[in-house]
């Protein structure tokens, strides 16, 4: 397990309780603390665009580190702030006192999660109802918005990327070469942004990835909001990929197909996209959707057509 210098531990009471001043006093002078794992950020707090970390390219079997490696992953920062990081997330072990507010007050002081001062709407910080917070043993912490966001044209880059990879995987490759040979990379690309866009907002990275569904009891995972549950968890772990490590885009493409692989009986079905925008959307967010979203199908549509323009258009 991790541990912090001990000017982290300056700030405590004698019975383990935050001393506030103390602990924000001492945690905004000191220096963010290199890691013995690399967990996404330099020494000096820059900001690393997700496809740059050869992090995301690893393969972790079944999609969960072994025991050693979670142990090594774990950081004790204090007495009741435990940290684990994963690839591209971390998470924070939930107290049974804690409160949304009490946690964001806490990690805000922390150099390497200072930007949560700033994050505290619920679509871009801790996107979990009060009342399941203790559903959770732990919580996704928030990732810095700049390294979330991802331009269409750096998305549609990516997008390609997990669609060739996705084309040699030995399950799924077959089908995946299928829906080239139907569709086209280009039209594959533009479902691909459309789909990120309806899911998680016209600018990709501007909410965050990690949505927790009470009905569930589990949390969506990565741009296109795929449930870490059913098809989608049989998905993630067929691909060899951490929960964090979803949250890059060409991993995202490739989990989103294979869920539908998983999920759908004939998965090329619903392609293209703009042709049968209303049977995908029933698949994909059940036979409900227009109670809770009557425009879906129009607007993915429209996304749609726009990414394939951009894409032509470079042509």
């Amino acid at each position: 397990m991790l541990e912090r210098p001990n000017q982290y531990l300056r700030g405590l009471t004698t019975a383990g309780a935050l001393g506030t001043v103390g602990l924000g006093m001492h945690l905004a002078e000191s220096q963010t603390m290199k890691h013995e794992i690399d967990v996404g950020t330099s020494e000096q707090g820059e900001v690393m665009k997700y496809r740059d970390n050869p992090e995301f390219d690893r393969e972790v079997p079944g999609g969960e580190f072994t025991a050693e490696e979670r142990a090594a992953r774990t950081e004790m920062i204090m007495p009741g702030i435990e940290i684990f990081h994963d690839i591209g997330l971390d998470y924070y072990h939930v107290q049974p006192s804690d409160t949304k507010q009490s946690i964001q007050d806490t990690l805000s002081l922390l150099p390497e999660y200072r930007y949560l001062d700033k994050q505290k709407k619920r679509t871009v910080g801790f996107n979990i109802a009060e009342q399941s917070l203790h559903d959770v043993e732990w919580l996704p912490i928030p990732v810095d918005g700049r390294k979330l966001l991802t331009s269409d044209e750096d998305f549609l880059v990516e997008a390609k990327k997990g669609l060739e990879q996705l084309a040699r995987n030995e399950c799924y490759g077959e089908v995946a070469q299928r829906l080239i040979d139907k569709i086209g990379e280009d039209e594959f690309g533009a479902s691909m942004l459309a789909i990120a866009k309806m899911e998680s907002g016209e600018h990709i990275g501007s909410n965050q990835f990690s949505l927790y569904d009470p009905i569930n009891h589990t949390f969506s995972i990565s741009p296109f909001h795929v449930l870490d549950k059913g098809a989608g968890k049989r998905a993630r772990y067929n691909l060899h990929k951490t929960v964090g490590q979803m949250n890059s885009p060409k991993n995202a493409v490739q989990l989103v197909v294979v869920y539908l692989i998983e999920k759908l009986p004939d998965p090329l079905s619903i392609f293209p996209i703009n042709e049968h925008a209303e049977q995908f959307a029933t698949q994909y967010n059940g036979a409900n959707w227009r109670q809770m979203n009557p425009n879906y199908a129009t607007d993915l549509d429209g996304y749609y057509q726009k990414a394939l323009k951009k894409l032509r258009n470079k042509k």
